[in-house]
């Protein structure tokens, strides 16, 4: 009996060694790993990155599971997801979860790398209690996400390459940059009553009803994806207050002049290189601020005649400024 004791300390002595090296190897496996290097994120590595609060940003995933997105979810902070690409309907609803940082104009979710949506992943979004920013969103066909991202703070900034008009109205009702609804049941203000922005740079083509839906944006409506704009479009927009930026308009019709020379608010044609026979007469009846600083040239007629505008801001060399 005595000698069957010594034998099992012995084989205890020996395997001490071998379990303390191989917890430590346990422990190295599942120690917090660098965010910025991860291409992938098993639950084990969630669950620890989550242990600390603040600020957590994982640039390298492009993919991530479900089981991975309900881990992050319980994250204490901002969320920066912005190297995914994609997103299943199962991760967005994991996500969803997440909970609205406290403090005014803070996104919480950053998913700026995500371009498509699908059905049930843009529904998830559209549920989250807290702020979602989807700047590389090239199609956006979801009301409720649409309504959630018109209530959010901040400039809507989405790079949609088309728009819907029940979609384009939803989004025309955003106060994002004076008003923040994204926390549930409380809406906060600025002070200084800044205008809303709403900004879309990938947008190519604009008809006239979905033009009629964002006249009623109210603020910075930015359209700097269109190279052309239609007369009737023209007319629509013209409705609006605030201001209007088209830097991407290199050609111009007189009649869309005339139509945007209604337009009561600052309207801003950077990228215009030259009038069309007449334009010139046109815009020079509009009554706001306007750049023409993409010229690059101008005929003594059509400076004389825009010289009559009352706040015009033309290239030094080729003009005045006022």
């Amino acid at each position: 009996m005595r000698r069957n004791a010594m034998k099992r300390i012995k084989i205890r002595r020996l395997l001490l060694p071998a379990l303390v090296f191989s917890l430590g190897v346990h422990a190295l496996a599942i120690a917090a790993p660098d965010p910025a290097k991860l291409v992938e994120l098993t639950v084990e590595q969630a669950e620890v990155l989550v242990a600390k609060k603040g600020r957590l940003s994982l640039p390298g995933l492009t993919w991530l599971s479900a089981e991975s997105a309900a881990v992050l979810a319980r994250h204490e902070g901002e969320l920066e997801l912005n190297g995914l690409t994609e997103l299943s309907g199962a991760a967005a609803a994991g996500l969803s979860k997440h909970a609205a940082v406290p403090g005014f104009a803070r996104s919480d979710l950053y998913l700026n790398g995500i371009r498509h949506l699908s059905v049930q992943a843009a529904e998830a979004l559209a549920a989250h209690k807290g702020c979602v920013s989807l700047h590389g969103l090239e199609s956006l066909d979801s009301l409720p996400l649409a309504t959630k991202i018109a209530a959010q703070w901040g400039e809507v900034r989405l790079g949609v390459t088309t728009l819907t008009p029940d979609v384009a109205a939803e989004l025309a009702r955003s106060r994002g940059v004076s008003e923040d609804r994204s926390r549930p049941g409380v809406v906060i203000r600025r002070g200084d009553k800044a205008a809303s922005i709403l900004r879309f740079d990938r947008l190519t083509s604009l008809g006239k009803e979905v033009a009629q839906a964002l006249a009623g944006a109210d603020g910075v409506l930015v359209l700097n994806g269109l190279e052309r704009l239609e007369a009737g479009a023209a007319e629509q927009l013209s409705l609006r207050k605030g201001t209007l930026v088209l830097n991407g308009i290199k050609e111009l019709s007189v009649e869309t002049a005339a139509a945007l020379s209604a337009f009561p608010g600052e309207l801003v044609l950077k990228a215009l290189p030259s009038l069309p026979s007449g334009g010139a007469a046109a815009l020079a009846r509009h009554k706001g601020r306007l750049y023409l600083t993409g010229l690059k040239s101008l005929t003594e007629a059509d400076r004389q005649v825009l010289g009559k505008h009352p706040n015009l801001v033309l290239p030094r060399e080729i003009g005045f400024s006022q």
